[in-house]
């Protein structure tokens, strides 16, 4: 089960071996043994990626239940006889990741140095089963009824612009001005992300001209900075830039202010103890942060 959801996580039989410490052979003999077992096969290989079958799905999420209860079994009995350890694998959007979760995770690994982390930054949502991952800092609302979620800060989405971009285009006054300007847009999962906003108690979605368009979040941040156009942001990622004004909020009245960010991570990890403590340590960093954090 460990060596099939590193396979997953990785994307790669020979990665899992070597992080595993098993030969290539030993590995694909292992594989091929739990496909023997169910009669079907888990993973669907190419020379560019491998991805789960719905059975390898299925497999892997109760491979996760069982794996949490034995890993969680482990520390729990170790906890008497010294600090937390094992491997704690965290995902984050990447601007906040690198403004934010990078400095926090370093503060837990050296508060807890048994603790391994490793820390993936990616604007596309990850998948908290296939991807192995045991905890994510996400945006937004919760729609998996497999994972449990942790308020850490309230969040808006504000469209910004730097002082020399607005002197120079304009400030735009409302959504339909956008199409005139040019604007920096994430790409998520290969598509190019709408910018929608609020009317009154309408949604809107704003025609805007995607001058520049990237896959990462901080890019996006650091073009805005750059005076290259208006972005479209989680208030989070911007609110030091806004308050030493190297950055302009426009269009308030029609951004939306309902997308906090949360700590997500499966119901069926909840009682590893490092991911416990892991989680009780960034609530209480956020709260410490909270007060630059949120729009008033």
């Amino acid at each position: 089960m460990r060596l099939f959801r590193r396979i997953v996580a990785l994307g790669s039989m020979s990665a899992a071996g070597r992080d595993l410490r098993l030969s290539p052979g030993a590995v694909s003999q292992r594989l091929k043994a739990l496909e023997s077992r169910f009669g079907a096969p888990l993973l669907t290989r190419s020379t560019r990626a491998i991805t789960l079958t719905p059975e390898g799905r299925l497999f892997l999420e109760s491979a996760e239940r069982v794996l949490s209860e034995v890993e969680g079994l482990e520390t729990s009995i170790e906890a008497g006889k010294g600090p937390l350890k094992g491997t704690l694998r965290i995902s984050a959007p990447s601007d906040l990741g690198r403004q934010y979760v990078a400095p926090l995770v370093v503060d837990f690994a050296a508060a807890n140095p048994r603790v391994q982390p490793e820390l993936y930054l990616m604007d596309d949502v990850a998948d908290l089963v296939s991807g192995a991952i045991d905890v994510a800092f996400r945006y937004g609302k919760l729609d998996d009824s497999t994972l449990i979620s942790r308020p850490l800060v309230p969040n808006g989405r504000v469209v910004v612009g730097s002082p020399a971009y607005l002197a120079e285009h304009g400030v735009p006054k409302h959504p339909n001005d956008l199409s005139s300007h040019r604007c920096l847009v994430l790409v998520r999962n290969g598509e190019k992300m709408p910018w929608v906003m609020t009317a009154g108690a309408k949604r809107l979605t704003a025609r805007i001209d995607a001058g520049l368009s990237t896959n990462d979040g901080g890019l996006l941040r650091l073009w805005a900075l750059e005076g290259l156009g208006l972005a479209f942001k989680s208030y989070v990622d911007v609110a030091a830039d806004i308050e030493a004004g190297r950055l302009i909020t426009v269009l308030s009245p029609y951004t939306p202010g309902n997308v906090g960010l949360h700590l997500i991570f499966p119901s069926a990890r909840s009682a590893v103890p490092r991911l416990r403590a892991f989680i009780n340590f960034s609530v209480a960093r956020f709260r410490e942060l909270s007060s630059g954090l949120t729009r008033v």
